[in-house]
């Protein structure tokens, strides 16, 4: 095959591919509980990751007094600062761990739900920073507040997305690197 058939190939799989939602396998019964904020695009990117998954989850908005005293207590007992998304992963029934992040990774979910343990491992993305021991009754302590509808959730995983500026800031550093250089370089040449 020559080298612009394999071209040709990689592509036509990067455009058909790209949209494809691969099943996640998850083999324990499972429920994550998440508190979110509805300007938070990372909580946004998680909301589409789980409804794609098909994931189960309860989803808990912060707006909510409430919800937002809720994440309070929790981060405080994790010794975190109180991020969004944070999710308690629960297995069958019981509290397995806390995620301060969206984590957007089959696999990162899959070893989660999968490998459950005696203690609560907390993680700041996908990183493990801690284990701690949660009462079984976590989740009525700390998810007591009004939870979201499933179509609320659904509809703002695929509605538009906040835009903030601090996304864009390395492209936009970038060109303005270039544009300078560009500049300068004419300039140079001009006189």
């Amino acid at each position: 095959m020559n080298k612009y058939k394999i071209l040709a190939s990689t592509l036509l799989q990067i455009i058909f591919l790209n949209g494809v939602v691969y099943p996640i396998e998850l083999q324990n019964d499972y429920t994550l509980y998440i508190f979110g904020w509805r300007d938070c695009p990372h909580c946004k990117d998680l909301a589409q990751y789980i409804v794609d998954k098909n994931m189960t989850f309860k989803w808990f908005w912060i707006e909510d007094e409430e919800n937002a005293d809720n994440l309070k207590r929790l981060a405080n007992l994790i010794g975190e600062n109180p991020g969004t998304p944070t999710v308690l992963v629960v297995v069958n029934g019981v509290p397995e761990a806390i995620v301060v992040g969206a984590v957007t990774e089959d696999r990162f979910w899959e070893y989660v739900i999968n490998n459950p343990d005696e203690k609560v491992q907390v993680y700041i993305i996908q990183s493990l920073k801690s284990v701690i021991t949660l009462p079984r009754d976590a989740i009525n302590d700390y998810f007591s507040g009004p939870e979201a509808p499933t179509e609320e959730i659904v509809e703002y995983a695929y509605g538009p997305r906040p835009f903030y500026i601090y996304e864009y800031l390395p492209t936009i550093v970038l060109l303005l690197i270039i544009s300078g250089v560009t500049i300068a370089f004419f300039w140079r040449r001009k006189g």
